[in-house]
């Protein structure tokens, strides 16, 4: 029999609905991702063909929008990087245990998986895709073929990005690992440890930025072989790592450095100051896509400038401003591109096969669905031309489809891996204020309504 609650409790908290916005640590930075998935739509977009034959987007548009793709995969890199090590890093400097490596694991590879594998089931059966047989769907369902150049492109294009970042989850732990043997909390001060986490950071930066260059200077086979191999991105990574360090720093009691403290107190200097430098990249040559072999060395140092500055100056308010309260939180953090960000996963996996199917009705006036395993049925239209009303079909399909895949996967998945490890699995029971037994969570693992550190 339920007893009545005491005088002057707090009433107990209502459950969750599904369509309330993502409880994430950070709902600017969140906004960020969101912007950034849809620059990598934006970019998808102008891409494609028009009637002529060229790309929808040419001279100036081209110019601006091109660029958008790897500054977006750059904000992805980097958010991995800084919200994956931020936990290891303070708990390092803290002294105190990594959370589970189970959890960890559990967390991640459920976060990038399911959602990709019914995409790529999807983009079969829905679009008629038949560019996978026999033994390849093998590599590719576990995000290693793009190190076999015969299927680096194969399934959902995007993926390569994913590769990367599943490589990295599993890497991470690793270096945690080792810089806790060679700085234990034990033998050392928080200074060393912070010494030491800077160090190590400071290794994988410019491992990534030799090791692109030495693979860009080479042979082509170094290319073809390596183009999406971790080591070629540890530049970004290590950026937000850099940042996880700092922030961890300062929750320790330390202060930032007074520059950096200006910039957070004027997040609109940092805005205005990334648009500068996006503007110089793509006046004075930033390359037009992804591909940066052959470039002059001049375009190449400025493309690297730019990359380094334009993303920590957008994200460097987001992440140091712990009241949150600026007009840049309000702005970043509003309620749509909070859900924007909270979707952007499935954006980013739906949007190139929406953009393609809808750019062949665009040209065609006709564009089949479905495949052989449902059967087919062809759409016959007379749409639009042009950029805006692709954009706008493409978004609005990429969008329907990522809010279902959130709400009726990614989240309910995530939920329950977090409630199976808060139930501390093989931790003691304990005694809860209302008398009924539970599990103590496992250290380091969110509870109740705590948003995830690694929620992005």
């Amino acid at each position: 029999m339920a007893t009545p609650a005491a005088a002057g409790a707090p009433p107990a908290p209502r459950p969750a609905s599904r369509l309330r916005p993502p409880n994430v640590p950070n709902p600017a930075m969140a906004g960020i991702r969101g912007l950034a998935a849809l620059a990598v739509l934006v970019f998808h977009v102008g891409s494609q063909p028009g009637g002529d034959g060229e790309p929808l987007l040419r001279g100036i548009p081209a110019q601006w929008i091109s660029p958008l793709a790897i500054v977006a995969v750059g904000i992805f890199i980097g958010m991995s990087g800084f919200f994956l090590y931020h936990p290891m890093s303070l708990a390092h400097l803290q002294g105190t245990k990594q959370r589970p490596l189970d959890f960890y694991l559990a967390r991640r590879l459920g976060r990038i998986y399911p959602p990709y594998w019914v995409a790529l089931v999807g983009i079969v059966v829905l679009f008629g895709y038949t560019g996978l047989t026999g033994w390849d769907w093998i590599p590719v369902l576990t995000l290693t073929h793009v190190y076999d150049p015969r299927l680096a492109n194969v399934g959902l294009y995007v993926s390569w990005t994913l590769a990367v970042e599943a490589t990295f989850y599993v890497t991470l732990p690793m270096f945690a690992w080792v810089l806790r043997r060679l700085a234990p909390p034990s033998r050392t001060t928080v200074r060393q440890r912070f010494r030491a986490q800077l160090i190590g950071v400071a290794c994988v930066y410019l491992t990534g930025i030799l090791c692109r260059t030495l693979v860009l200077l080479g042979p082509d086979s170094w290319l073809t072989y390596t183009k999406y191999a971790l080591f070629n991105f540890l530049d970004g990574f290590g950026g937000g790592m850099l940042f996880a360090v700092l922030l961890s720093w300062r929750k320790v009691g330390h202060e930032l450095p007074r520059w950096m403290s200006w910039l957070v107190r004027h997040p609109w200097v940092c805005l205005l100051f990334a648009l500068e430098l996006y503007w110089l990249g793509t006046t004075l040559g930033f390359p037009p896509g992804l591909e940066l072999t052959g470039l002059p060395a001049g375009r190449l140092a400025l493309f690297a400038v730019s990359l380094l500055l334009i993303i920590p100056l957008l994200c460097l308010p987001g992440i140091f401003d712990e009241h949150g309260t600026s007009a840049y939180h309000r702005v970043f953090g509003s309620t749509p591109l909070l859900w924007l960000g909270g979707i952007s996963y499935g954006v980013y996996l739906w949007n190139l096969p929406w953009t393609q199917q809808l750019s062949t009705l665009q040209q065609t006036g006709t564009t089949t669905f479905g495949s052989d395993l449902i059967g087919t049925w062809t759409l016959t239209a007379d749409v639009p031309g042009g950029f805006w009303f692709l954009l706008g079909t493409v978004f609005l399909g990429s969008v329907v489809v990522a809010a279902a895949s959130y709400l009726l996967l990614e989240q309910p998945l995530m939920a329950r891996v977090k409630r199976y490890f808060v139930a501390g699995r093989g931790a003691p029971r304990i005694r809860t204020p209302e008398g009924g037994p539970q599990r103590a969570p496992a250290p380091g693992v969110p509870v109740g309504g705590e948003p995830d550190p690694t929620e992005i």
